[in-house]
């Protein structure tokens, strides 16, 4: 059961589109009844593909002011289409798989007008929405020329069904917006995701973009949708209308993964539709549509840089498909690859401007009307500094810069918690990226035997990859280390005024820039991910207008986390704590007076390496190596392995007709077993790691699903109601971990006429939980904020501890939707904007009955030899001469009340 088409030449579309149940050769020319009145053309050749279960592309401006005798009686589909169009200059074109199309004889016939144009060029969706898409075929040979502006083509967006049932004529009352394959590659994103994310349809999304500075594992360096802005677990992604393993244990899908370079389509539901798939789908569906029955060869590879000679991209796409034994069998294989380098950081962009921030106002009082946070140009860390910066005592202010230059640093008079404004700017977004470097690919293979003339096997098989990365929060210490006088790395300057001052330590604050390997980032974080997708499927039709659809599918995500640069905590402190190598009792093998670790005192076999924190670039790479872990290969790292398995049986059919169509049903069953088990490293069980520190858990759960949808034509034809139907949903799932849920919808269209059109919808959807909610491992984070309702706004610290719970339930949401679309046709519009501008033009002349008066006339002309009204403004003069004029006369006869 698929999605139905029915565009009406609304917003963006210029077409006419007659969907319905489709099969080639204008219905196997089985023998019907047809009962089409005589009358506008578009609107029988509607009728038409109604009566004959044929799908049918034709453009708007094709049929446009023609008109047709009508057909009447039982006739071969085919024998009736050549009656319908007997007279109007048209006849039936090739078919383009399982749709058809028209064209114009090769001399056209004068028995109706031409179309009239919109001045548009005839960009029509007009695809079949189906697990299963025809690609157009070859013309024959033997047919005459169509012209090419005629050919179907893809529009930006038009609005289709968003219900199971195939339908022709139906508007859903759940609107959805298709993008075809033309406009995203007019658009030619550097992924689809970013052109989705562009449509109002959708709110925040995650991204790269938007996870630059992100620890966490939800997200970072995948692409998911996010519908109207209700979070991407609550908006479900199909591909071909079958769900697709999630990326992570939240349930989202990267679209990264997916093929997009086959793409035909992307419907995008908007409104809740979890009677009709499933869980997930509150906000909204979006479906990725392939072209299954694409024949031929076809690639493509581009590349890009920015301005600023950085953030190279490059792309490459393949895709195969080709029939066999006789056409009855298709194979289809595609790739496609993104590579993007990225922006390392914001300062290579002149439009950054450091230290603009916002910071605690310290006038602010609960009282005095003040706004609690004020914005500055010269907002900065200010307990801390990336070479050193002593916080405390008569030595406060002295700071470490690079190659062991001391400097002074100045303090500025709003003190804010760990940040200042005035002083020393010393920007918080200093070595924060633009832009995390990111590369995926995808591999997609498809094969397909008609069986039988009725069932046809399907067998898929796809794989994708991502990597990508992006750096977390530096590992800062915050005016909290503690200094003392026997460090040998102090250099002699301050250690000079620290004896002058009969000090024998001081506290300072580090940020640490330096604190990672050649080349790398602080917090660095890896994103990788691996993902499988295999397909075993059935379809067929039964009786006339019958089909059913039954598969197996098995989804693997191989996940894998990582932090890199990320400081052992327990190592860092024992190599920052540095004394001089004493005379007796010292380590073996150092030299007496070189630096080493006090604990190596009393572990001479720990192997800490002293590290020097005093001064830009002053850590040597030993020490860092040691307290990053590196020489023993330690690394942060988390393995997910989910596995999603799905066994789906469908059906649809038309049982009877009332006397405004037939009636549709669709009903179908589902079962669904999702499960995930994640592996940490040792030092994360332990939490020693400065981020990172993840958790082993696993979990599992079952979803047995079972649906019913119908719609019903209530009223068609007559004065006001050109149709009204009813749309009603059913769904009842029952999950192993919270029981049963029962989702519905109910939607009513009404068009008034071929402009007006009225929906409305009900309906009650889930959100169950997902393996992340269920069950992942409690975690404690650590989190600072300013709090503004202390005076000076502290920074303080507060404990989140998150994890999985098994009792969670399914979450409801009640949403209804009711709207129009109002689409009246263009030359209307322009023939009352000329009447509008005439009967001014009159009320200026009667007030202004001067000789040579000037009056600017708007008109309508129809250009010789084409359909087009073309609007001319000129001024018109009234002198004696032109009295013969056709303006003039008109202008006196409405001059005498004519």
């Amino acid at each position: 059961m698929r999605s139905r088409l029915s565009n009406y030449g609304g917003c963006s579309a210029t077409a006419l589109a007659f969907a319905l149940l489709a099969t080639p050769g204008v219905a196997a020319e089985k023998a019907r009844e047809f009962n089409i009145a005589p009358g506008e053309l578009g609107v029988a050749l509607s009728t038409f593909a109604r009566q004959a279960n044929q799908e049918m592309m034709v453009p708007s401006t094709l049929v446009a002011g023609r008109r047709t005798a009508g057909v009447q009686g039982r006739l071969e589909p085919r024998a009736a289409l050549l009656t319908l169009l007997k007279g109007t200059g048209l006849r039936p074109g090739s078919d383009r798989g399982s749709v058809l199309t028209l064209g114009r004889l090769q001399e056209t016939s004068t028995d109706g007008p031409p179309p009239v144009s919109t001045g548009r060029a005839n960009t029509s969706l007009l695809e079949k929405i189906s697990y299963g898409q025809s690609a157009p075929t070859t013309q024959s040979s033997t047919e005459a020329p169509i012209d090419e502006n005629l050919a179907p083509q893809v529009v930006e967006e038009v609005m289709v069904t968003g219900s199971r049932i195939v339908r022709d004529g139906y508007q859903a009352p759940t609107p959805t917006t298709v993008l075809g394959q033309e406009a995203l590659d007019r658009r030619a994103p550097t992924n689809v995701a970013d052109y989705i994310n562009q449509l109002p349809q959708m709110g925040q999304p995650t991204s790269p973009r938007t996870t630059t500075l992100s620890a966490g594992t939800t997200g970072g360096g995948a692409n998911l949708l996010n519908a109207r802005n209700l979070g991407p677990t609550r908006t479900l992604v199909l591909l071909d209308g079958r769900r697709v393993v999630s990326a992570g244990l939240n349930s989202a899908v990267d679209i990264n993964l997916l093929p997009t370079n086959l793409l035909q389509r992307v419907d995008i539901v908007t409104g809740g539709a979890s009677a009709a798939y499933g869980s997930d789908a509150v906000a909204g569906v979006v479906n990725f549509v392939l072209d299954t029955k694409f024949t031929g060869f076809k690639g493509s590879a581009s590349a890009g840089v920015t301005e600023q000679g950085d953030s190279e991209t490059y792309t490459a796409d393949l895709a195969f498909g080709a029939k066999f034994a006789s056409g009855r069998g298709h194979v289809l294989l595609s790739a496609n690859y993104f590579d993007g380098k990225g922006v390392e950081s914001v300062m290579s962009r002149d439009w950054y401007q450091p230290g603009y921030r916002m910071i605690a106002n310290p006038a602010w009082t609960a009282t005095n009307g003040q706004p609690g946070r004020i914005v500055r140009n010269d907002i900065g860390y200010g307990r801390a500094t990336p070479g050193g910066l002593i916080t405390s005592g008569p030595l406060r202010g002295v700071m470490f810069g690079e190659n062991a230059q001391v400097g002074q640093f100045t303090f500025g008079p709003i003190q804010s918690g760990d940040y200042q404004a005035g002083g020393t700017v010393e920007d918080i977004a200093r070595i924060w990226p633009l832009l995390p470097p990111v590369k995926n690919w995808a591999a997609y293979g498809r094969a397909s035997y008609e069986l039988t003339d009725s069932i046809t096997a399907v067998l898929e098989i796809s794989r994708g990859g991502s990597d990508s990365s992006n750096w977390s929060s530096q590992y800062a210490r915050m005016a909290n280390i503690n200094v003392s006088i026997d460090n040998p790395f102090i250099p002699t300057t301050v250690r000079q005024a620290m004896v002058a001052n009969n000090l024998t330590g001081f506290t300072m604050g580090r940020l640490n820039y330096d604190l990672v390997t050649p080349g790398g980032h602080g917090g660095e974080a890896g994103y990788h991910r691996r993902q499988n997708r295999y397909l075993a499927a059935l379809e067929g039709r039964f009786l006339e207008t019958g089909k059913w659809s039954a598969y197996y599918q098995r989804g693997d995500s191989d996940v894998w986390y990582t932090r890199d640069n990320n400081p052992i905590v327990a190592r860092y402190n024992q190599a920052i704590d540095v004394i001089a190598n004493p005379i007796a009792g010292g380590v073996a093998g150092v030299a007496a007076g070189q630096p080493i670790c006090r604990s190596q005192l009393s572990n001479a076999t720990n192997g800490c390496v002293p590290l020097n924190i005093f001064g830009i670039g002053a850590p040597g790479i030993e020490a860092i190596n040691w307290v990053l872990g590196v020489k023993e290969g330690l690394q942060a790292r988390q393995d997910l392995d989910i596995q999603q398995d799905v066994w789906a049986v469908d059906a649809q059919y038309e049982p009877f007709s009332t006397w405004a169509g037939p009636v549709s049903i669709a009903a179908g069953f589902e079962y669904r077993k999702e499960q995930f088990k994640a592996t940490a490293d040792p030092l994360s069980l332990q939490s020693a790691w400065f981020t990172g520190n993840f958790s082993a858990s696993r979990g599992d759960y079952n979803v047995k699903e079972v649906f019913a949808e119908t719609l019903v034509p209530l009223i068609r034809d007559t004065p006001f109601f050109k149709s009204v139907d009813f749309n009603g949903a059913i769904r009842r799932t029952d999950y192993s971990t919270s029981g049963a849920v029962t989702t519905w919808k109910a939607g009513l269209t009404w068009e008034v006429n071929d402009d007006l059109r009225l929906r409305a919808t009900r309906s009650r959807d889930i959100r169950a939980p997902n393996l992340s909610d269920l069950f992942a491992a409690g975690t404690a984070f650590q989190n600072t904020f300013v709090d503004a309702s202390q005076p000076g706004g502290p920074t303080v610290s507060t404990y989140t501890i998150s994890g999985g719970n098994p009792n969670l339930v399914p979450e409801v949401a009640k949403t209804w939707t009711a709207g129009l679309v109002y689409r009246p046709p263009l030359a209307a519009w322009l023939q009352r904007l000329g009447r509008l501008v005439q009967d001014r033009d009159r009320q200026r002349d009667r007030r202004h009955r001067r000789a040579a008066v000037d009056q600017p006339v708007l008109r309508l002309r129809r250009a010789a030899g084409s359909g087009v009204l073309r609007v001319h403004h000129s001024r018109a003069r009234r002198p004696r001469h032109r009295r013969g004029d056709y303006l003039y006369r008109r202008r006196q006869r409405a001059e005498a009340g004519g």
